[in-house]
């Protein structure tokens, strides 16, 4: 080689550029590590912030009202000038009380077993490990290529994702940094792209899962386990709105009232888990059916979110009405003031529906003074509400105080009325506070607009509302009405008749077949049935027909709120359920009746308690964490599956500079 190449100043000149490349690039990753690190740390706090303010903010709004209204009391007792010291100093003694709750309530986010500390670790903690699971991950979708060519022509799209790819793409590029977007590690050269995408997810969801089974650990980590009276009225998981009610005989609903409560322990984070459930099974959902759902069921997207809304409201109010033990004690409540039905009648539904009490039998005198003391509260003779004398309660009776008619028509009205002033108080703060918070310039450029739309879009929630109760209480008049009566009698009859047609065609061919002249029918309808009695009517049509009509009141809201509300109930529907526990005991042969234990099984009553407990606190942890971990990768990846106000808040923890796996370049 010739000196004049070696020392040409173009190589010197190329030399020294490769060297400055060198030492740019290393500067950058230096300079990319720290802005990782910091990254990871914006994260944490974004979500102990989120977390803080959804633990703080309810109790320090309950708190100041509470103290509003014991502040106002005191001034309402201070019209005399006897008492004007008193009041005066009882004054300044509950504005410090207030401000020391306000502060207890302050510092309590900040324990260490707090939603705050778990939301943090759950963010942040999955930005930390999305970076060591990948390289675990990229090597199980590289063993796993057979098998999923094998299950590919399943998928309606032959291996390509459809979805809305446009605001994917978009909020993608928003999320991934440049330098990753313009190239790719050596090792992956032989994956595909859908592999990538694959690896993306598969990345997030392990490590966003991984830290949140760490998060509800410390969040399990105390030493109270809260029961269901503890649960906040204004917790965004126990009622979806606030109930001011000042009505304490419509709200009451003390343990007296609720027969077969048990005080039993329940689990801390059993509310957020149903909540995250919920989500992550919708957002799943959503996915399946864009991708693998056959074209004939594209109906069940217009009409799924309302139906099943009336399922699971017809499931809440069954539990309303009957096992109210089942549901948090302040969602009863908030039930119980939007219905205004006095809690005398429930119990007296109740007893009904149990077999304990029935129109012209004698009863216990407890019993009879319920239903004297409805009668005289609204000014009736008490021989009308006696259960031994009557041979139905009368409508007026029913109706009570507020719709105080012999008409249901007029006591449907009036509650609906009732019920529509209640809810524009709950609604007209809900969507003026965010307008007035975010919405400013729109409020300033054309406040009259921005006025109607906060006016009509109230009064459309608050008509849902009032439509609910009313809905309710037409179903219950109309349930224990004569009509009704006599038409379930018809279709009783005719199913008699029908059930013995067709055991006598059945004895008919019995006899061709096997040559027998006689076969005996069954001798439950050579007996003469029960008729349907008025307190049948009352205490089992009634409620439950006031149940399933509640929920088409959904049609009322607006489309775009629907899934959301239906997402709300669905989790109070399942938590009224038992079946995790019936399940567990099921598999592992349990059962807490000594006497029904059999012989192999030598465990205790106390034992097995505790073995049904263990396995349901490490189910509902890995339930958690999963859930947790789908909303995380479906937020980061595919925004679009994701509704609700579950996606405003992950993105806010998320951030918009998550660090997902290097894209292959795209080839020109």
């Amino acid at each position: 080689m010739s000196p004049s190449v070696v020392g040409s100043p173009r190589r010197l000149i190329t030399t020294e550029s490769s060297i400055e490349l060198l030492n740019y690039v290393r500067r950058r990753r230096e300079t990319w590590n720290e802005r990782l690190l910091e990254l990871k740390v914006v994260a944490f706090m974004r979500a102990y912030l989120i977390g803080y303010g959804t633990e703080v903010v309810p109790l320090l709004i309950k708190r100041l009202v509470v103290g509003f209204i014991r502040l106002k009391n005191y001034n309402q007792s201070g019209t005399t000038r006897n008492s004007k010291n008193k009041v005066s100093s009882s004054l300044a003694t509950s504005s410090r009380t207030i401000l020391l709750e306000l502060f207890k309530e302050l510092r309590r986010g900040f324990r260490p077993n707090g939603l705050a500390i778990a939301s943090g670790v759950a963010m942040g903690g999955a930005r930390v490990l999305e970076g060591t699971v990948r390289p675990i991950v990229v090597s199980l979708v590289r063993s796993t290529r057979p098998i999923r060519k094998k299950f590919s022509k399943i998928n309606r799209t032959d291996g390509t994702v459809v979805s809305k790819t446009s605001e994917s793409d978009n909020i993608t590029q928003e999320l991934k940094p440049l330098s990753l977007l313009s190239r790719r590690d050596e090792k992956d050269e032989d994956l595909t792209d859908g592999e990538l995408r694959t690896i993306d997810r598969l990345s997030t969801f392990t490590a966003a899962s991984c830290s949140s089974m760490f998060s509800i650990m410390i969040l399990q980590r105390t030493t109270d386990r809260m029961r269901q009276t503890d649960q906040s009225t204004l917790h965004p998981t126990t009622t979806p709105y606030p109930t001011m009610s000042s009505d304490s005989e419509m709200i009451k609903a003390s343990s007296s009232s609720l027969p077969g409560v048990k005080n039993l322990s329940q689990s801390p984070t059993l509310d957020f888990t149903l909540f995250f459930l919920v989500r992550a099974s919708d957002t799943l959902i959503r996915v399946i059916y864009d991708n693998y759902a056959p074209d004939y069921l594209y109906f069940l997207r217009g009409c799924s979110e309302s139906i099943l809304f009336q399922l699971c409201c017809w499931r809440i109010m069954w539990c309303w009405f009957y096992r109210p033990e089942k549901l948090p004690i302040s969602y009863v409540r908030w039930i119980s003031a939007l219905s205004s039905m006095d809690q005398r009648l429930l119990q007296l539904i109740r007893l009904g529906r149990l077999g304990e009490i029935e129109y012209g039998r004698m009863t216990s005198v407890d019993v009879k003074s319920l239903g004297r003391s409805i009668a005289e509260r609204m000014g009736r003779d008490g021989d009308l509400g006696d259960i031994e004398l009557v041979e139905r309660f009368p409508c007026s009776l029913i109706h009570g105080k507020l719709g105080d008619s012999e008409s249901c028509s007029v006591n449907v009205l009036r509650r609906w009325k009732k019920a529509w002033r209640q809810a524009m108080g709950i609604y007209l703060p809900v969507f003026t506070v965010p307008t007035l918070l975010f919405n400013r310039s729109k409020l300033r450029d054309s406040p009259i607009k921005v006025l109607i739309r906060i006016l009509i879009s109230s009064s459309r929630s608050s008509l849902f509302l009032s439509s609910f109760v009313g809905l309710c209480w037409t179903g219950i008049c109309v349930g224990r009405s004569m009509r009704m009566k006599l038409f379930l009698e018809y279709l009783l009859n005719r199913e008699r008749k029908l059930r013995k047609t067709v055991l006598k065609l059945k004895r008919f061919f019995i006899s061709l077949i096997l040559r027998r002249d006689r076969v005996k029918i069954s001798s439950s309808f050579k007996t003469k049935v029960k008729g349907i009695t008025m307190m049948y009517m009352d205490t089992t049509v009634g409620p439950q027909l006031g149940s399933f009509l509640a929920g088409i009141s959904i049609l009322i809201e607006n489309s775009s709120r629907r899934g959301e509300m239906m997402l709300y109930v669905m989790m109070r529907a399942l938590c009224s359920f038992n079946w995790v526990d019936e399940i567990i005991k099921t598999l592992f042969k349990i059962d807490n009746n000594k006497n029904l234990k059999s012989e192999r099984n030598f465990r205790s009553v106390e034992e097995d308690e505790r073995v049904v407990g263990l396995i349901s606190v490490w189910l509902e942890r890995i339930v958690f964490s999963i859930s947790i971990g789908t909303i995380t990768s479906s937020v980061v990846h595919d925004p679009e599956y994701v509704r609700g106000i579950v996606k405003g808040i992950f993105k806010f923890a998320i951030g918009s500079d998550w660090k997902t796996s290097r894209k292959k370049k795209k080839k020109t």
